[in-house]
Protein backbone atom coordinates (compact mmCIF):
# COMPACT_ATOMS: atom_id res chain seq x y z
CA UNK A 1 0.00 0.00 0.00
CA UNK A 2 2.91 2.50 1.29
CA UNK A 3 4.69 1.43 -2.04
CA UNK A 4 1.62 1.77 -4.62
CA UNK A 5 1.11 5.49 -2.47
CA UNK A 6 4.86 6.17 -3.19
CA UNK A 7 5.11 5.67 -6.61
CA UNK A 8 1.64 7.78 -7.37
CA UNK A 9 3.61 10.67 -5.91
CA UNK A 10 7.04 9.94 -7.69
CA UNK A 11 4.61 9.81 -11.05
CA UNK A 12 2.84 13.10 -9.69
CA UNK A 13 5.97 14.89 -8.86
CA UNK A 14 7.75 13.83 -12.01
CA UNK A 15 4.35 15.12 -14.26
CA UNK A 16 4.33 18.66 -12.19
CA UNK A 17 8.61 18.48 -13.06
CA UNK A 18 7.34 17.93 -17.01
CA UNK A 19 4.72 20.70 -16.81
CA UNK A 20 6.50 22.84 -15.29
CA UNK A 21 9.67 22.21 -18.01
CA UNK A 22 6.84 22.83 -21.12
CA UNK A 23 6.12 25.86 -18.77
CA UNK A 24 9.50 27.27 -18.26
CA UNK A 25 10.70 26.90 -22.04
CA UNK A 26 7.74 28.92 -23.51
CA UNK A 27 8.52 31.72 -20.45
CA UNK A 28 12.31 31.35 -21.77
CA UNK A 29 11.38 31.19 -25.33
CA UNK A 30 9.31 34.77 -24.63
CA UNK A 31 12.06 36.05 -22.60
CA UNK A 32 10.58 36.22 -19.46
CA UNK A 33 12.41 33.33 -17.10
CA UNK A 34 15.78 32.26 -16.87
CA UNK A 35 16.83 28.70 -16.00
CA UNK A 36 17.74 29.31 -12.26
CA UNK A 37 14.41 30.04 -12.01
CA UNK A 38 13.32 26.47 -13.12
CA UNK A 39 16.24 25.01 -10.87
CA UNK A 40 14.68 27.07 -8.35
CA UNK A 41 11.33 26.05 -8.99
CA UNK A 42 12.12 21.98 -9.26
CA UNK A 43 14.05 22.48 -6.29
CA UNK A 44 10.80 23.63 -4.05
CA UNK A 45 8.17 21.30 -5.63
CA UNK A 46 10.78 18.24 -4.19
CA UNK A 47 10.66 19.97 -0.50
CA UNK A 48 14.03 21.26 -0.57
CA UNK A 49 13.79 24.96 -0.11
CA UNK A 50 16.57 27.07 -0.09
CA UNK A 51 15.35 28.70 2.67
CA UNK A 52 15.33 25.37 5.46
CA UNK A 53 18.76 24.88 4.32
CA UNK A 54 21.83 26.24 7.01
CA UNK A 55 23.03 29.65 6.32
CA UNK A 56 26.55 28.65 6.93
CA UNK A 57 28.44 25.71 5.81
CA UNK A 58 29.77 23.10 7.90
CA UNK A 59 33.20 23.94 7.36
CA UNK A 60 32.43 27.98 8.04
CA UNK A 61 30.52 26.40 11.08
CA UNK A 62 33.47 24.86 12.49
CA UNK A 63 35.96 28.51 11.61
CA UNK A 64 33.54 30.06 13.66
CA UNK A 65 33.57 27.79 16.25
CA UNK A 66 37.29 27.86 16.72
CA UNK A 67 37.37 31.41 16.69
CA UNK A 68 35.77 31.49 19.78
CA UNK A 69 37.33 29.19 21.40
CA UNK A 70 40.62 30.92 20.73
CA UNK A 71 38.81 34.05 21.68
CA UNK A 72 37.69 32.58 24.89
CA UNK A 73 41.18 31.57 26.15
CA UNK A 74 42.50 35.42 25.65
CA UNK A 75 42.82 37.32 29.25
CA UNK A 76 42.64 40.92 30.15
CA UNK A 77 45.84 42.07 31.87
CA UNK A 78 45.85 44.96 34.17
CA UNK A 79 49.30 47.21 35.43
CA UNK A 80 49.62 47.30 38.98
CA UNK A 81 50.78 51.03 38.61
CA UNK A 82 48.96 52.57 35.54
CA UNK A 83 45.37 50.43 35.95
CA UNK A 84 45.52 50.12 32.63
CA UNK A 85 43.71 47.08 31.29
CA UNK A 86 44.14 45.27 27.62
CA UNK A 87 45.24 42.05 26.22
CA UNK A 88 48.94 41.10 25.95
CA UNK A 89 50.36 43.89 27.98
CA UNK A 90 53.66 42.16 28.68
CA UNK A 91 53.03 42.31 32.84
CA UNK A 92 55.96 40.81 34.65
CA UNK A 93 54.68 38.33 36.63
CA UNK A 94 57.13 39.29 40.05
CA UNK A 95 56.26 43.43 39.90
CA UNK A 96 52.74 42.94 37.85
CA UNK A 97 54.20 46.54 35.91
CA UNK A 98 53.35 46.47 31.85
CA UNK A 99 56.27 47.40 29.51
CA UNK A 100 55.47 51.28 29.78
CA UNK A 101 55.52 51.22 33.10
CA UNK A 102 58.79 49.51 33.64
CA UNK A 103 60.36 52.46 31.68
CA UNK A 104 61.85 54.36 33.70
CA UNK A 105 60.89 57.56 31.82
CA UNK A 106 57.10 57.06 31.76
CA UNK A 107 56.92 54.97 35.12
CA UNK A 108 55.31 58.09 36.53
CA UNK A 109 53.34 59.45 34.03
CA UNK A 110 50.11 57.67 34.60
CA UNK A 111 49.38 56.77 38.74
CA UNK A 112 47.92 58.04 41.46
CA UNK A 113 50.91 60.63 42.31
CA UNK A 114 50.29 62.00 39.22
CA UNK A 115 46.25 62.47 39.78
CA UNK A 116 46.42 60.23 36.51
CA UNK A 117 44.89 57.14 38.25
CA UNK A 118 41.42 56.35 36.97
CA UNK A 119 40.40 54.77 39.80
CA UNK A 120 38.34 51.53 40.02
CA UNK A 121 35.72 51.07 37.20
CA UNK A 122 31.54 51.54 38.30
CA UNK A 123 31.39 47.49 38.43
CA UNK A 124 34.51 47.45 40.80
CA UNK A 125 32.94 50.14 42.73
CA UNK A 126 29.52 48.00 42.94
CA UNK A 127 30.76 45.04 43.69
CA UNK A 128 32.98 47.08 46.78
CA UNK A 129 29.81 48.63 48.12
CA UNK A 130 27.41 45.33 47.02
CA UNK A 131 25.49 47.31 44.61
CA UNK A 132 23.80 45.22 41.38
CA UNK A 133 26.89 45.18 38.96
CA UNK A 134 26.00 46.84 35.86
CA UNK A 135 27.24 45.52 32.57
CA UNK A 136 30.03 47.48 30.69
CA UNK A 137 29.10 50.38 28.47
CA UNK A 138 28.91 49.12 24.59
CA UNK A 139 31.12 51.42 22.53
CA UNK A 140 28.43 53.51 21.07
CA UNK A 141 26.84 54.50 24.42
CA UNK A 142 30.21 55.22 25.54
CA UNK A 143 30.59 57.88 22.61
CA UNK A 144 27.16 59.00 23.23
CA UNK A 145 28.00 59.95 26.87
CA UNK A 146 31.85 61.17 26.04
CA UNK A 147 33.11 65.05 26.39
CA UNK A 148 35.29 64.63 23.57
Amino acid sequence: MRLRNLERMQAHVAEIERQIQQDDQELQRLGLMGQGDLDLAISLIKGNDPLDQPAISDEDRQLIQTFHEKLSKLQMEECNNCHERWFDMNIDATTGLCSQCRNQNRAKLFNADNFMDPGPSVQELARQYGLKVPEPCTQLEAMCISQV
